[in-house]
């Protein structure tokens, strides 16, 4: 569940980023424990959380919610140029396959591959303004006040904060990284999605 300063925070940014192309979704969770990420109030990422959020209608009219883009994406090998990481690129993949078989009931993968294969990033912000309502123990939603944000000089992604997302959150073990470069190059993974 959003906190009221959750909209507030949308409310600029929504306004600020209207018309930025490579910026295409405003997070309102943070999963870095504490770990703050530069010196604004936010950071842009790559990681799509789906958890509180917000975009613009002129990012939503390109959502590919049947994943069309998909074979083209894949065979195309785009993924290399959004994660530099093996593991990142099975993970997602594997995703991605999933929701463009239909083998998901949601639109969270669609929404996350119409964003990066868009080659846009999220905004993620330095607290968290999302309540959990299944775990509240996890609860650590901002509730002071926003006075000013203070913007990122660049709209550049954070790679350390995304992988200590996936790395955390995601749970990937980059210690399987060899393993799963051969699997991605192997005939029988590009068979499964042919």
């Amino acid at each position: 569940e959003p906190t009221e300063l959750y909209y507030i925070f949308c409310h600029e940014l929504l306004e600020k980023y209207r018309n930025d192309q490579r910026v295409m979704h405003i997070s309102g969770t943070n999963c870095q424990n504490g770990i703050k990420r530069g010196d604004a109030d936010y950071y842009f990422s790559k990681d799509i959380n789906m958890c509180g959020w917000a975009t613009w209608r002129r990012a939503w009219s390109q959502c590919d919610i049947n994943i069309e883009g998909y074979k083209s994406f894949f065979s195309l090998v785009q993924i290399k140029n959004i994660f530099s990481h093996n593991a990142e690129q099975f993970y997602w993949l594997q995703k991605f396959e999933q929701a463009y078989l239909g083998n998901n009931d949601s639109f969270e993968y669609q929404w996350i591959f119409t964003v990066l294969s868009s080659n846009a990033m999220a905004i993620t912000p330095q607290n968290n303004f999302v309540n959990n309502l299944k775990n509240p123990q996890l609860n650590t939603a901002k509730t002071e006040d926003i006075k000013e944000l203070k913007h990122p000089w660049a709209v550049i992604c954070d790679v350390a904060a995304d992988r200590y997302t996936f790395e955390n959150t995601y749970k990937i073990d980059y210690s399987y990284l060899n393993f799963i470069k051969n699997f991605i190059s192997s005939k029988k993974f590009r068979k499964m999605i042919s």
